[in-house]
């Protein structure tokens, strides 16, 4: 399944829980990022979704887990020992494996390492997951909206003045090699901009500056002078 697809999926999910925004919130409908909540959705998708002091798993010998998915228990497990953005991360990505990946999770999934944003050199059906929860978390059009209405315009271009307003160091980002989200993630955590000041992109969406960043930069948002 390419990215097409699976950002489809995504947002075929977003639109169901859309559809019945009133019905759900009778008193008020909350922000996108509350919306598409993990929990929200997993209750939505009628799963079980709870928080526990600490997920101990004996997959390849034992350790501690982030996150357990339960297909046959129509359960997701998330772990409070992680950071709030890793769990809504691992969350989602869990829920990706529910809509992705049928087979996955039959018995029981453990995952040993917290997930906080997409990562090249994994397996697959991880990567897929991975990329799920981003497009669930970070939809693309209110990305978009809440990055215009920071910045203005896209793509945001480094310049000297760019980087002054970001209160970083130009020199250090222009040197940075082919790649680098160095400058997506001062984007991500910018809490001013110009004369204006906000909540953060990452703070908005609920994910780590990382999470945010690779976001920015998969959505063509940011442009590293270097390499425009």
């Amino acid at each position: 399944m390419d990215k097409v697809a699976i950002e489809k999926e995504a947002r075929r999910l977003q639109i169901e829980i859309w559809s019945r925004r009133d019905v759900r919130y009778p008193l008020g409908v909350p922000d996108i990022p509350t919306l598409f909540d993990p929990r929200n959705v997993a209750d939505h998708c009628d799963l079980y979704f709870d928080v526990r002091d600490r997920l101990d798993t004996d997959y390849r010998g034992g350790g501690e887990a982030a996150g357990l998915w339960q297909r046959d228990r129509s359960t997701i497990l998330v772990s409070r020992r992680f950071p709030f953005e890793v769990q809504r991360f691992t969350a989602a990505h869990e829920i990706g494996h529910f809509i992705l990946h049928p087979a996955v999770g039959d018995r029981t999934l453990h995952r040993e390492m917290p997930v906080d944003g997409p990562r090249g050199g994994r397996p697959l059906l991880e990567q897929q997951a991975d990329y799920f929860a981003a497009c669930l978390l970070m939809p693309r059009k209110a990305v978009i909206a809440e990055f215009e209405a920071r910045f203005t315009k896209q793509p945001l271009v480094l310049t000297e003045t760019v980087a002054y307003h970001l209160k970083v160091d130009f020199g250090s980002m222009f040197s940075q090699p082919r790649g680098s989200l160095l400058f997506a993630d001062a984007v991500a955590r910018a809490q001013q901009f110009d004369r204006l000041r906000f909540k953060s992109l990452a703070q908005y969406f609920g994910v780590s500056v990382r999470a945010m960043a690779i976001r920015l930069d998969e959505l063509d948002l940011v442009a590293p002078y270097l390499h425009a």
